[in-house]
């Protein structure tokens, strides 16, 4: 059994998933860097009327960011460019947009 606050789960029916299986902080930090790009580069710079307008403006962001952002951490590659070099080439779909 695991308990967080006042709810207590069977093991048995949650599967936690953890990138090195240590639990650490750092097994979330890219997930946590992409969503404060998202944040800061798309959502906070527009105002969605509808769910659809929100949506389709990250789907874009998104493209965006994986074919035509340039990451210094990537040695100013695209991350999609990066992915490609190493991925099975029928999983790349960089440069086919949505």
């Amino acid at each position: 059994m695991i308990k967080l606050s006042d709810t207590t789960f069977d093991n048995s029916s949650i599967k936690f998933s953890f990138m090195d299986g240590k639990y650490r902080w750092v097994d979330n930090v890219f997930v946590e860097r992409l969503w404060r790009s998202v944040k800061y580069e798309a959502v906070y710079l527009k105002a969605y009327d509808t769910v659809a307008q929100a949506r389709q403006s990250l789907q874009r962001y998104f493209v965006f960011y994986n074919e035509r952002r340039r990451h210094q951490s990537l040695n100013k590659q695209t991350s999609g460019s990066v992915y490609c070099q190493y991925a099975d080439k029928d999983a790349c779909i960089i440069g086919k947009g949505l």
